[in-house]
């Protein structure tokens, strides 16, 4: 028999969704799955939907916690997981039936086993392939794919070997440090990136596009993209942890919260940059492997923090 794959799916108030999500997993022809459901503290009808699913199906296990966030959640589910390898789904994603199969077959006996191509999915009548990810960077960790956990393979051993879990203090950014933890215990070629012809789709609803960034949000974001700069500078080198920080972190708030006209959340951005150790310089710029636009883009962005600190 294959080896046992726990799915672990973090759900909190997911009503409108969580039944497509489980019955795309109840379809798999990949039949041995441990399928987790955190109840994350639902308010609305997440816990009937799910317990009733459960009463017919020895493989779905439910746990209702406390409110305390996806990490808190992802973290209990691999803790009581029995499966040889973890995936991680959220409440409203959906599968083709073959995806765990082709995921697995082609797993190549790896520690981490990531479905190249994902899809956006907007709605039911309008799915988008996930841009940008049919050609990969050399740097596995410089590519999109790394930054969610979604479309994943993780064995079970490499993560409790490891003590790798959860940031449960982030809240935002939480996938992406997750991985480049992993990243840090993994030799170069035990990662398998597999073209995938079935499916793995996820769906951005109108309130996940529209959230405002909160100052406690941003305080959230920062910490992670520290985080993660920590970890690729001493794996790595310093310029690739830069290259990180401004590229999924420092350029792309900036230009969210500039778009927003969130100018009090953006100063807020800017002081915080001022207040710690500076990881910019112009010298630094100038030697990223990025494009002119991007450097005169943060050269600007490093005025302005370098403005604030000599002000205040």
């Amino acid at each position: 028999m294959n080896p046992k794959i726990s799915v672990i799916i973090a759900a909190y108030n997911a009503e409108t969704h969580i039944r497509d999500t489980i019955e795309s997993l109840l379809s798999q022809t990949y039949t041995n799955l441990e399928i987790i459901i955190i109840d994350d503290g639902s308010t609305d009808s997440t816990s009937n939907i799910i317990n009733t699913i459960s009463q017919n199906n020895i493989n779905v296990k439910i746990k209702r916690i406390e409110n305390n966030g996806v990490s808190n959640a992802r973290n209990i589910g691999i803790n009581i997981a029995q499966g040889e390898y973890i995936s991680f789904l959220d409440a409203d994603d959906i599968i083709d039936n073959d995806f765990y199969a082709e995921l697995y077959n082609q797993s190549n006996n790896k520690n981490i086993v990531c479905a190249q191509n994902i899809y956006n999915m907007y709605s039911l009548n309008n799915i988008k392939p996930w841009p940008n990810n049919l050609k990969l960077q050399s740097d596995f960790f410089k590519n999109r794919i790394c930054v969610y956990v979604w479309g994943k393979l993780y064995k079970k051993n490499f993560l409790d070997e490891n003590m790798i879990r959860f940031d449960s203090d982030i809240k935002i950014g939480e996938d992406f440090l997750f991985n480049i933890t992993c990243l840090k215990y993994l030799e170069n070629d035990d990662v398998e990136i597999i073209n995938n012809k079935e499916r793995f789709l996820y769906r951005i609803t109108e309130q996940s596009l529209s959230n405002k960034v909160t100052l406690e949000a941003l305080k959230n974001r920062k910490h992670s993209a520290d985080s993660i700069y920590c970890i690729i500078k001493e794996k790595y080198n310093s310029e690739s942890a830069l290259y990180i920080y401004i590229n999924t972190y420092l350029k792309t708030m900036f230009i969210k919260l500039l778009k927003e006209k969130q100018f009090s959340v953006l100063f807020s951005m800017l002081k915080l940059e001022s207040e710690n150790e500076l990881k910019l310089s112009f010298h630094k710029i100038h030697s990223l492997s990025i494009s002119l636009k991007d450097k005169l883009f943060v050269s600007i962005i490093l005025l302005l923090i370098n403005t604030i600190r000599i002000t205040l």
